[in-house]
């Protein structure tokens, strides 16, 4: 199983969780964490973005994670919100 790295991003993660709630923020975490370890597809709806080198994660309905993969081994982070958030607009 091959791992990739979170390498950008993070303000974003950082801004989200200090108005996201606990249970909210532990899913996203451990989201990231299976993105990271390659298992992303074997546990969540996961549709692949028009570049092909994103990533949108349902983490639950009304909860996305959206990733882009910078090099084969790096990934960061683009957008956490809800699906009908006009910030995300270009999820999918």
């Amino acid at each position: 199983m091959r791992r990739v790295r979170l390498t950008s991003g993070l303000q974003l993660l950082e801004l989200w969780s200090a108005t996201a709630g606990q249970i909210q923020r532990n899913q996203v975490y451990e989201a990231l964490f299976d993105i990271a370890d390659g298992r992303a597809a074997e546990l969540y709806e996961v549709v692949v973005g028009a570049r092909g080198r994103e990533l949108v994660v349902a983490v639950r309905p009304d909860l996305l994670v959206k990733v882009c993969f910078t090099s084969p081994s790096t990934f960061g982070l683009r957008y956490i919100g809800t699906p009908g958030d006009p910030a995300g607009s270009d999820v999918g």
